[in-house]
């Protein structure tokens, strides 16, 4: 099993917590069964184009996700079915028209950058859902110290097409600072309230602009396109599970979506379900003889199989692993030797008291004679003037 599929960690009952990964794990899972793995990843700039997901398959490399679906769906085309078998269709739109796949194109990148949108708000621009889920989500997924920068990068990231969108830094369920004692609570002033409010207000109608289209588009089919997913399922469904599975503090357009679109809540998990029965169902993680990249690049953390098949299990975040204090030793180690072998040589050397002073007197009686002779040499030249 050479493809591998290389992903953000799961969490929330997901095998991932990136849309692009969940739409990548899906066609795979859709089209080549059981002839993949999936490779837990937190540095995205392993990837070709550096964002996760992206697929090895040997040497060669492949990323971002429209990339990865081409190729997978011209993996193998003209390799014929096993005796009695059936041959799995590597391609999710093999049925689709000219007409339909148009329209597909159109449909899946409008999901992209509006439900987009929708889910960098829910959850990078509310405060609250960052601060008490997300953030510390994928704190607990990286190592130290990039658990401790990272996360904010990833955020900042998202800033600027959230502000164009105007979905950036709308205000969420504030946390209620506290009265001291004997003094009465503080009344917010109506006019903040009332912004907040209409705010928050925008930022529904936006939703509710965005998935009318989709609602409606579906209807009452179960699928988009005839009677089995295609990739614009599969790019929907991972958008709005990431938006109705996750406990957010704050369930702004997560209570949007299931009360007013529960059909597509409902397509959402038909889409998963269909491509993973059951937690059992996911592909098996790939091993490290398996994964050249983890192979090459050290890491602090290694993924477990408990993380893909439960992905709601907390990482012990203040732990730091057998890997870590190695790395610590190895560092002191080598910068010990360097010391010892291209340090400045320094020497000491220790004079005792007495041989001090013995010196001292010497050179005090080689001194005092210099001195006499200096003026019997004075003496004897006057003399011989007087004689001359």
């Amino acid at each position: 099993m050479a493809l591998v599929l290389h992903v953000w960690p799961g969490r929330w009952g997901l095998i991932s917590i990136d849309p692009q990964c969940i739409a990548a794990a899906l066609y795979l899972q859709l089209t080549v069964p059981g002839e993949f793995s999936i490779a837990e990843c937190t540095n995205p700039d392993i990837s070709p184009s550096g964002k996760l997901p992206f697929v090895t398959d040997g040497m060669h490399s492949v990323s971002p996700l429209a990339s990865i679906i081409k190729f997978v769906s011209h993996r193998r085309l003209g390799e014929s079915p096993p005796d009695g078998g059936t041959h799995h269709v590597n391609d999710l739109d093999v049925e689709l028209t000219t007409h339909e796949r148009a329209q597909k194109a159109a449909w899946c990148a409008h999901i992209e950058s509006q439900v987009g949108d929708l889910l960098g708000h829910a959850m990078y621009s509310m405060e609250v859902n960052w601060r008490e889920l997300v953030g510390p989500t994928l704190a607990g997924m990286l190592p130290v110290p990039q658990r401790y920068y990272v996360p904010a990068r990833i955020r900042d990231i998202y800033k600027p097409r959230l502000e164009a969108s105007e979905l950036w830094d709308v205000p969420g369920e504030e946390v209620e600072e506290k009265p001291k004692f004997g003094e009465k609570k503080k009344e917010e002033a109506k006019e903040h309230k009332f912004k907040q409010v209409f705010q928050r207000e925008k930022v529904v109608e936006k939703a509710r602009a965005c998935l009318d289209i989709y609602a409606r588009l579906l209807g009452r089919k179960r699928f988009f396109f005839h009677d089995r997913p295609t990739t614009l399922d599969v790019v929907l469904a991972s958008h709005i599970l990431l938006l109705i599975n996750p406990p957010y503090p704050d369930p702004l357009l997560k209570s949007l979506v299931t009360d007013s679109y529960p059909e597509l809540a409902s397509h959402a998990r038909s889409v998963y379900s269909a491509a993973f029965p059951s937690s059992e169902a996911y592909p098996a993680l790939a091993s490290q003889a398996q994964n050249s990249f983890k192979a090459l690049i050290p890491t602090f953390r290694f993924p477990s199989r408990a993380s893909v098949h439960r992905p709601e299990v907390k990482t012990d975040d203040d732990k730091i692993d057998v890997w870590t204090w190695g790395w610590i030793a190895m560092a002191a180690i080598g910068a010990v030797g360097y010391w010892v072998l291209a340090g400045p040589r320094i020497q000491i050397v220790l004079v005792e008291e007495d041989e001090t002073e013995g010196l001292a007197q010497e050179e005090g009686e080689e001194g005092g004679a210099s001195v006499e002779e200096e003026e019997h040499l004075v003496a004897s030249l006057d003399d011989d003037e007087d004689d001359e």
